[in-house]
């Protein structure tokens, strides 16, 4: 078996999409139906909660969602392992119809071998979940030393408004001060002035 493990999955599940998706507006094209035009026909099928689905995934920006591929899988009648193994391919033939019947049955299959798959990847025997686990362990050391440095700031902080305070303080008792020697001396001048 030519099974793909680690961090190239999710690339190589994208690339094998978006191929997909190509496949099938060369099926519609050839064969003149043409219900699928474009990226966003596609998205609209499998990913309501994207329109864009399949243009993010094509420019890069997002992978395509286990759900999506799920509904893609179960739409177009294609094989799950299509996204998970090199060795997989399959050809659009038009639209997989009504339920009960055996390309209904056979994507169900499907389907449920992409969900066993998907259950093996979070179980922790694989190199992905090894892999996720230690880019955690680094985001979590990265976390731990701004934590460190934003107490840090935090105490710079504390103290520097203590300093404000005080000067603050200092400020209204010369403010006071100034005040009342003004008011002595106009009280000594208007003595003088009498």
């Amino acid at each position: 078996m030519n099974k793909i493990k680690g961090t190239e999955l999710r690339q190589f599940m994208n690339k094998r999409f978006i191929e997909a998706v190509d496949l099938i507006f060369k099926g519609e094209k050839e064969a003149g139906t043409q219900l699928y035009t474009n990226d966003t026909t596609i998205s609209n099928i499998i990913y309501t909660k994207n329109r864009g689905l399949v243009n993010a995934v094509r420019s890069g920006t997002k992978h395509v969602p286990i759900s999506a591929l799920d509904e893609f899988v179960k739409h177009f009648g294609m094989p799950m392992d299509l996204f998970f193994n090199k060795s997989v391919t399959w050809e659009y033939k038009g639209m997989v119809m009504g339920s009960g019947d055996s390309a209904s049955k056979e994507s169900d299959n499907i389907v449920s071998s992409g969900v066993q798959h998907t259950k093996s990847l979070k179980e922790g025997n694989t190199e992905t979940n090894t892999i996720l686990q230690k880019q955690l362990k680094e985001y979590q050391d990265i976390i731990a030393v701004k934590n460190v440095e934003l107490e840090k700031l935090h105490q710079k902080t504390t103290a520097l408004y203590e300093e404000i305070n005080k000067l603050n303080q200092l400020l209204l008792e010369a403010k006071n001060e100034t005040i009342s020697a003004k008011d002595s001396e106009n009280s000594i001048l208007k003595k003088y002035l009498k």
